[in-house]
């Protein structure tokens, strides 16, 4: 499996923050830098790319998961319930 520059770099900011949730706009900061923080399409579909690559199944994501009108976070374990789960604050 290969990744691109972006999918690698969105990979190890999720893996240097697991089990927490990262809104949108701040991930997209980290990422690609704050000019493109109001641009949440990029990193939808940098995500599905990324899904598509590490998932067993992609549609029905264990490791990389959504938290419905937060962000993403990275499931390590790949459990359904993660047991340790820190929220975002800022």
């Amino acid at each position: 499996m290969r990744l691109t520059p972006k999918e690698f770099d969105l990979f190890v900011y999720m893996a240097c923050h697991p089990n927490r949730v990262v809104p949108h706009r701040k991930r997209l900061s980290e990422v690609w830098g704050h000019e493109w923080a109001g641009c949440p399409q990029y990193l939808w579909v940098l995500m599905f790319q990324l899904r598509r690559k590490i998932e067993p199944e992609p549609s029905k994501p264990r490791y990389l998961v959504s938290e419905p009108w937060v962000g993403y976070r990275l499931n390590p374990n790949g459990a359904a319930e993660p047991t340790n789960i820190r929220s975002y604050r800022r």
